[in-house]
């Protein structure tokens, strides 16, 4: 009898982890012991379970794998003839220390005129790197093991070449958790090609509070456009999550803009004091809450 790792399954590791298992359709991974991480070995497609050199504590563990009754911890199966794992799933050591998702911002534009942006992006004072620059980070990360990545901004649905990265990203196996965006350029053509390549990235997007949105988006319509982005997004079944940043003029709408949220579909929401720095610098401080307001607030 043999037994095979599951086609989304595969096994690393890495300097300070040196047993891994991925979910190749998610990017989470779960840390071994070193008689799990061999008994996994030996379900390769061609490993004889009664081979002498399979101990019993490790026959233990796969019978137990294969008793598990949720399909979605089912890590192994059973094989009536020789079947080899696909080259993804073949075990691969890194040499570094393990990171499971890198943070990415793709560029430096931005189609808004953000009062705080803390990169300037309106004015794209970083820029952006060319497409063969990306396309060779996205290498990097993959050279270095890691599964997941967010990607932002400035903005990053402005790139002409966004989806030539995203090609860039699915073909090394590395999934896109986040899009952190400000919802303008959210329609219908970009999560249909979203679902064209199996992605179904959690959107992160911006809203200063009900009323407020606009002021400190810097551009007229930037609430109702993040509203029409939430009403699309749960529509399609994309989850949506919010980042608020909080001032001395939207803090009285704070607990009114979490409830219209909750009604447009948003899963949950993540408050910010604006910072000094960035744009927000020109500001004088004259927005900013004290720390005892905030708590105060809170």
């Amino acid at each position: 009898m043999f037994y095979k790792l599951k086609k989304q399954f595969a096994l690393r590791g890495y300097k300070d982890l040196p047993y891994v298992l991925v979910d190749l359709t998610t990017g989470n991974t779960s840390v071994l012991s070193p008689a799990g991480f061999q008994a996994l070995s030996f379900c390769d497609g061609f490993t004889d379970l009664n081979s002498f050199y399979v101990l019993p504590i490790h026959k233990e563990i796969i019978n137990k794998l294969l008793k598990e009754e949720n399909p979605a911890k089912k890590i192994v199966e059973i094989c009536e003839e020789e079947a080899s794992l696909l080259p993804e799933q073949k075990y691969k050591y890194f040499d570094n220390y393990f990171i499971q998702m890198a943070h990415w911002s793709i560029t430096g534009k931005c189609n808004y005129k953000c009062r705080h942006c803390y990169l300037h992006a309106p004015e794209a004072k970083y820029g952006e790197l060319s497409t063969s620059e990306c396309l060779r980070i996205v290498d990097e990360l993959a050279d270095c093991g890691i599964m997941q990545v967010s990607i932002t901004g400035g903005e990053p649905l402005v790139r002409k070449d966004f989806f030539q990265i995203l090609d860039a990203i699915k073909s090394k196996n590395l999934i896109v958790t986040y899009i952190y965006t400000n919802g303008a350029l959210v329609n219908e053509k970009l999560l249909d090609e979203l679902e064209k390549r199996g992605m179904k990235p959690e959107f992160s997007i911006s809203f200063d509070g009900v009323g407020w949105h606009d002021w400190l988006r810097g551009v007229k319509g930037a609430e109702k456009m993040a509203v029409r982005a939430f009403d699309l997004l749960k529509k399609r079944g994309f989850p949506v999550d919010v980042e608020l940043c909080i001032h001395k003029l939207n803090k009285d709408v704070l607990e009114d803009s979490i409830n219209f949220l909750a009604k447009h579909g948003v899963l949950s929401v993540k408050t910010n004091p604006v910072s000094n720095s960035g744009a927000w610098i020109s500001e004088n401080g004259k927005y900013d809450l004290t720390r005892e307001e905030l708590y105060s607030l809170y």
